[in-house]
């Protein structure tokens, strides 16, 4: 590992080298202009923002403390310092220490790079550090602040002492070879704005210990804790995706996540075996790829279901085929064909059966379930149904606090029923037995003074059809309006 780490050092060595040697030189224009020894370049005249922005030749006529002030006066116009230019500070070997505005939005490509400072305060509103800004500083103290978003490429490579790294929760990107090689680094925790923890970002950081990256980070870069050798713990979160090659080496590995995270090629980089703690309930799944299993890969030197990291229950669906159990996504999570969710949640599945069946009985370990389904209302095939009925498909319902594995499993049944809209005038009741190629038969009871005038189904006339107080239809196949019609016994 360490003959990676010093290949891959060498290659950043190299174009730090090449910077060194190179000079930044600008030639003189009307935009550019020297205010209390420091030299500004105009950005806009319209909103009067400039930057500052290296010397011509050299940056060595900064000596001593260097304060950047939040305005400065040129040709009789005020103008704001919004940005730290990129180089414009570099090679500041004379200068001890900078304080910069509250104005300042962003630090540019080297901006600070091979000068001797001792700390740095990074203000409020910079939302980037650009690439190598920092670089070979050495730096005892690092303050970043909430508002900050971005650090490039190098950003702040081979700091100095910095023990303690608070990163903001504002951060979104960690650069490639960020942090590299900063050697003081103990404990850090990466925020869960942070996507992606970029390839090298704190490789060579070798005091550090302890290693906390929060929920929302998915990806874990190449070699991003190569050389780490001193890590005891590292926390994973449930949103990591991907750990790359030689990214991560510890003693002991907890991992919040039911299944386990793609890995790019094995733990072999691994120079000791280490633990792995997973949520209990979840070994099953990590035993079902290969390079998180011990008995194929043996640097894992043991997997413990560890209780701290919750636990998980295995759900298992089954149907027939008529219809599907959907589970809620936000809960349930699936990997291969395992699909499993956290205990102590509270679930929904929602029953969905093909067009033209209907839910026959849904059953919850063996224990039927069907009439507790909210929703929904199940029909068995002979039911008698009222107006204030309707035939919904669709059936939820909920597990609540769930603790253990379960088995759902539906039946579904081709439809028995048919839609029926019903348009009525007032001084009756209709009771409609519904069954899909049968004969409809139609309950028609009349209100005291009131008596059956019309009645029409899809529009032709059907009351001859009228027996006793029953209406003997024929076999109905697609939604159908029947339209019954009372009228006063008075002829009112």
């Amino acid at each position: 590992m360490d003959k990676i780490l010093n290949i891959k050092m060498m290659a950043v060595v190299l174009t730090a080298l090449l910077m060194v040697n190179f000079t930044p030189v600008h030639a003189a224009s009307d935009d550019m202009f020297v205010s209390g020894g420091i030299n500004y370049r105009i950005l806009s005249e319209d909103n009067c923002t400039v930057q500052t922005h290296p010397f011509i030749g050299n940056n060595n006529s900064y000596v001593g403390d260097i304060v950047v002030p939040s305005t400065v006066t040129h040709n009789g116009k005020t103008y704001t310092v919004t940005e730290i230019g990129l180089f414009s500070f570099y090679q500041a070997t004379s200068m001890t220490s900078i304080t910069l505005p509250p104005t300042i939005e962003s630090i540019g490509m080297a901006a600070f790079a091979y000068t001797n400072l001792k700390e740095i305060d990074i203000p409020e509103k910079v939302k980037t550090i650009g690439a190598q800004a920092f670089m070979a500083v050495p730096l005892d103290a690092i303050t970043f602040h909430e508002g900050l978003e971005i650090i490039k490429d190098q950003a702040f490579w081979c700091s100095g002492a910095v023990r303690y790294l608070n990163l903001p929760q504002s951060l979104r990107v960690i650069g490639s070879s960020a942090f590299v090689n900063m050697k003081a680094i103990e404990t850090i925790t990466i925020p869960g704005n942070v996507e992606e923890v970029g390839i090298d970002a704190f490789a060579g950081c070798s005091s550090l210990k302890e290693v906390y990256i929060e929920e929302g980070v998915k990806k874990i870069g190449n070699y991003a804790f190569s050389g780490c050798d001193s890590i005891q713990i590292m926390r994973l979160p449930s949103s990591i995706d991907y750990i790359g090659h030689s990214a991560v080496c510890c003693y002991d590995l907890y991992i919040y996540k039911p299944f386990p995270p793609s890995v790019d090629r094995d733990f072999y980089w691994c120079e000791t075996s280490f633990n792995l703690h997973i949520p209990v309930g979840t070994k099953a799944y990590y035993d079902s790829e290969y390079r998180w299993n011990p008995l194929y890969f043996h640097r894992i030197k043991a997997v413990i279901e560890d209780s701290e990291l919750g636990k998980y229950c295995d759900i298992k669906m089954f149907s027939n085929n008529l219809g599907e159990i959907v589970a809620d996504t936000a809960k349930v999570q699936a990997y291969k064909d395992f699909l499993f969710a956290k205990s102590g949640e509270n679930l929904e599945f929602t029953f969905v059966p093909q067009p033209k069946h209907l839910i026959k009985h849904v059953t919850l370990d063996s224990l039927d379930i069907t009439n507790k389904i909210a929703e929904a209302t199940i029909y068995n095939d002979t039911h008698e149904m009222d107006l204030s009925d309707e035939i919904v498909p669709i059936g939820t319902y909920t597990i609540k606090n769930i603790q253990e594995s379960i088995n759902l499993e539906a039946n579904f049944i081709r439809e028995k029923y048919t839609k029926l809209a019903i348009r009525q005038g007032v001084g009756g009741t209709i009771t409609v037995r519904l069954h899909r190629q049968e004969p409809l038969h139609v309950v028609v009871n009349q209100s005291n003074g009131s008596v059956l005038s019309g009645a029409s189904l899809n529009g032709v006339d059907c009351i001859n059809a009228l027996h006793d107080n029953t209406l003997y239809l024929g076999i109905i196949e697609d939604p159908t309006m029947l339209e019954i019609e009372y009228s006063n016994a008075e002829g009112d």
